[in-house]
C-alpha cells in the first residue's frame, strides 16, 4: 500500500532542531508520523557571543607574534654586528646591551657624535619599541602620523568628548580608536615639550623601569620611523664609510616592515547567476539601490476595511526610491506621509516584521562628508569613488588617489576617510546587480527582473535529487555551519526511517546568521 505524501517541518535555532513529519490528504494534514527534538551544542560560546576555537587561534596568534619578533630580533642583530654597529660576541653585546641606556643615546644622537656601538644601540631599542601600526583600513588607521590631518583629529577627539559619551569599547574598531586618540595626545605632548623625536620626549619623563608602564600611553610606527631618519641623518656624517645608504635601507626594512592582512577574498561567496564571478559588497552605491528596490517593489497596501491587498502605482514607487536617495531609514509611518496614505492603512512587509526600509547608506555618508562634490559626480564617477575607498589596501595609496586624482582638500580627505560604511556582501555580484537594475527601476519584482535580464528564476531551475543529502558547503558563520550539519542528521534519519519525504517547510530562526554585534544591536532594540 503506497503510504500517503508526507511533510517535514523543521524549526531551525542556534543550538535545536524542531522537527515534525506530517501525513497528508489532499494537501491537508493527516496524521502525524513522527515527530522530535535534537539538542546540540551551540558552535559559538553563550556569554561571549565569540566562536568555541577562539582562545587556541589567539594563542597560535600570539606564538607566530612572539616567533616573529625573535626572528626579526636575531636578524638586526646580525645585521649590526656584521657592519660593526654591535659587538660580535655575544658576551660582549649583551653587557653593552644591558650598560648603554638607550633613551640617552637616543636624545644625544640628535646633536652629538656617537661611536658605532653607541649608534647601534640606540637602533637596536628602536626595534624594541617600535609603535603601533594599524593594518586595519579604519580612518584614524590611515591618517596617523600626517602632520596635516593633526588638527582635523584633535579636534574630533575634542568633540567626541564634549560628547561625554564615555563607555567601554566593544570591539576592535573602538579599541583602536582609543589607540589613535592616546597616540594624538602623545604627539601634542611632543609639540607642547619642544621635543624632536619621541625618543627624546621620552627621555624627558621621569626615571622609570619603564618609561612607558603607565596604561594608556600608545605610540605610533611612524613617530620612530621619522626618529630613524633623524638619528642616522645626524649620524651618517660622523661614519661616512660605515653608514651608507645601502645599510640604511636595509635596517630600516627590517625594523619597520609590517606583514600585510592576508587577503579574504577568497572566503566571499560565489555570485547564482554570473559563473565565477564573486558577490559585491554592500557599501557599493548599486548594492544599495538594489536592496532598496527589491523592497519598494514588493510593497502592497492593504486597505483595512476589505483586507485586500493593491500595489503600488509606478510613481508611488518613484516617490519612496527618491527619498531612499536622501535618508538612511524609512519608517511605515514615513512611508505613508510620504504617500499620503491614511494610518488604516499597512504593507505587507510591514506585517511581515520588517519595522523598516534601508535606503542608499553610502550615498548618504558621501553626500553628508563632501556636499557639492558627490552630487556632482556621475553615477559611473559615484561608483568609481567607491571602488577606491574599498579596494586600495594601502593606506599612503588611497590618500595619495583622493588628493591627487580626486582632487579632496585635506578637509574632504579626512571628512571621506572617517566615514563608516556597511560591511559584508550582497547576494550577488556586481555584473548581475548592473544588469538587475534597469528593470528594478522599471518597477518589477525580482523574480520577472530576473526573467526580463535572461537568468533563470530559482523555480525554473532543475535541482538534480539525490538520496540523502551531502554534506553541506562551508560557511564563514559558526553558528549556521553547525546548524546545516545537524540538519543533515536529522533529515537523513527520517529519510532512513519513513523515506524521502514529499515536501519540507523550514523556519528559521531569526538571530541564526547575525554576527555577534548584530546580535548585541538587536537586543539593545529589544529591551
Amino acid at each position: 500500500m503506497d503510504r500517503p505524501p508526507l511533510v517535514l517541518g523543521l524549526d531551525l535555532g542556534t543550538n535545536s532542531i524542531g522537527w515534525a513529519l506530517l501525513e497528508t490528504d489532499k494537501g491537508e494534514p493527516s496524521g502525524l508520523a513522527g515527530c522530535g527534538a535534537r539538542i546540540f551544542q551551540e558552535a559559538v560560546d553563550a556569554q561571549k557571543g565569540t566562536p568555541k576555537n577562539a582562545k587556541r587561534r589567539q594563542a597560535r596568534q600570539a606564538r607566530k607574534l612572539v616567533s616573529r619578533r625573535k626572528m626579526r630580533r636575531a636578524a638586526l642583530v646580525n645585521l649590526l654586528a656584521h657592519h660593526d654597529l654591535l659587538p660580535k660576541e655575544p658576551d660582549a653585546r649583551e653587557a653593552l646591551l644591558r650598560t648603554l641606556d638607550p633613551y640617552l643615546l637616543r636624545k644625544r644622537g640628535l646633536d652629538e657624535p656617537l661611536t658605532l656601538h653607541e649608534f647601534g644601540r640606540a637602533i637596536f631599542h628602536l626595534n624594541q619599541r617600535r609603535g603601533f601600526q594599524s593594518n586595519r583600513k579604519t580612518a584614524l588607521g590611515i591618517l596617523a602620523g600626517h602632520p596635516e590631518f593633526a588638527a582635523l583629529i584633535q579636534a574630533e577627539e575634542a568633540r567626541k568628548a564634549a560628547g561625554a559619551k564615555k563607555k567601554k569599547a566593544q570591539d576592535d574598531e573602538e579599541d583602536e580608536g582609543i589607540v589613535m586618540a592616546a597616540i594624538t595626545e602623545i604627539r601634542r605632548a611632543m609639540a607642547d615639550s619642544g621635543a624632536r623625536t619621541i625618543g627624546e620626549y621620552l627621555f624627558s619623563l621621569p626615571q622609570k623601569r619603564n618609561r612607558f608602564s603607565e596604561q594608556g600611553r600608545y605610540t605610533d610606527r611612524a613617530m620612530y620611523k621619522e626618529e630613524f631618519e633623524a638619528l642616522w641623518n645626524a649620524q651618517a656624517p660622523h661614519h661616512p664609510g660605515a653608514l651608507t645608504d645601502d645599510l640604511k635601507v636595509k635596517v630600516h626594512d627590517l625594523i619597520f616592515s609590517q606583514r600585510p592582512l592576508k587577503p579574504q577574498k577568497f572566503l566571499i561567496g560565489k555570485c547564482q547567476f554570473e559563473r565565477g564571478k564573486k558577490r559585491a559588497p554592500w557599501a557599493r552605491p548599486e548594492a544599495q539601490r538594489f536592496r532598496y528596490l527589491q523592497d519598494v517593489n514588493h510593497l502592497e497596501v492593504k486597505d483595512p476595511i476589505t483586507r485586500m491587498m493593491r500595489p503600488l502605482t509606478l510613481d508611488q514607487r518613484g516617490k519612496i526610491a527618491a527619498k531612499l536617495e536622501e535618508q538612511e531609514t524609512m519608517t511605515w509611518g514615513g512611508v505613508r506621509k510620504l504617500l499620503k496614505l491614511h494610518g488604516g492603512e499597512t504593507f505587507n512587509i510591514e506585517e511581515g516584521g520588517k519595522e523598516k526600509v534601508i535606503g542608499n547608506r553610502t550615498g548618504i555618508k558621501l553626500r553628508n562628508a563632501l556636499p557639492g562634490f558627490w552630487d556632482g559626480l556621475p553615477p559611473e564617477k559615484q561608483e568609481a569613488f567607491v571602488e577606491d575607498l574599498l579596494s586600495i589596501r594601502k593606506k599612503e595609496v588611497l590618500l595619495k588617489r583622493l588628493r591627487g586624482h580626486w582632487g579632496l582638500s585635506a578637509e574632504q580627505a579626512y571628512a571621506v576617510l572617517t566615514q563608516e560604511f556597511q560591511p559584508g556582501y550582497a547576494s550577488l555580484s556586481l555584473k548581475a546587480i548592473h544588469k538587475l537594475l534597469p528593470h528594478l527601476e522599471n518597477g518589477l519584482n525580482y523574480h520577472d527582473a530576473c526573467q526580463a535580464a535572461g537568468y533563470e528564476r530559482d523555480d525554473q531551475k532543475e535541482i538534480k535529487a539525490v538520496d540523502r543529502l551531502p554534506l553541506p558547503p562551508r560557511l564563514r558563520n559558526p553558528v549556521v555551519q553547525k546548524c546545516l550539519h545537524e540538519v543533515r542528521k536529522v533529515v537523513n534519519a527520517v529519510i532512513r526511517k519513513w523515506g524521502k519525504p514529499d515536501l519540507i517547510r523550514v523556519e528559521l530562526a531569526r538571530d541564526m546568521k547575525l554576527t555577534k554585534k548584530q546580535k548585541e544591536s538587536l537586543d539593545r532594540q529589544n529591551r
